[in-house]
């Protein structure tokens, strides 16, 4: 990642790029032509842009809804993780079918950051993430609001 380590946002970009990578992994059919998944980051004023692009599934747009797994499901929580990582994010389909996720992650305020934020370590990243699972799974619901 051209972040760097000890960039701000380098441990919530990898783990919103791992949820999109691995969702591509597992949803898109692989053929002779569909066998790719890109990776953009772009940087604005406050924000990191962060673009998936795959060939496209065929999926209408609704599936693209982060959703409520049972606890102790292994998976099915990757568009979850990477809407609460972002300030907002949406789909689309480009070109040929190809699908585009993108996620918009916000610079902190430099007065924010601490060592809970993201960027500090590995291990207080990974207590940050097990704090955000644990108040995901006792809300009530998740809403995508940033979903365009």
């Amino acid at each position: 990642m051209w972040l760097g380590e000890a960039h701000p946002l380098c441990f919530d970009a990898e783990q919103v790029v791992a949820e999109l990578v691995n969702n591509s992994v597992l949803h898109v059919p692989i053929s002779g032509t569909r066998d790719w998944v890109r990776v953009h980051l772009g940087f604005g004023d406050d924000f990191i842009r962060l673009d998936v692009i795959d060939p496209g599934a065929n999926v209408p747009a609704e599936r693209f809804v982060p959703g409520e797994p049972c606890g102790d499901e292994e998976s099915g929580r990757g568009l979850q993780i990477a809407s609460e990582l972002s300030e907002r994010w949406g789909t689309h389909l480009i070109e040929r079918g190809h699908r585009v996720v993108w996620c918009d992650l916000k610079m902190p305020d430099e007065r924010s950051v601490d060592d809970t934020s993201p960027g500090v370590s590995p291990e207080r990243a990974a207590r940050r993430i097990a704090a955000r699972y644990a108040e995901l799974r006792e809300a009530p619901s998740i809403v995508a609001a940033g979903v365009s």
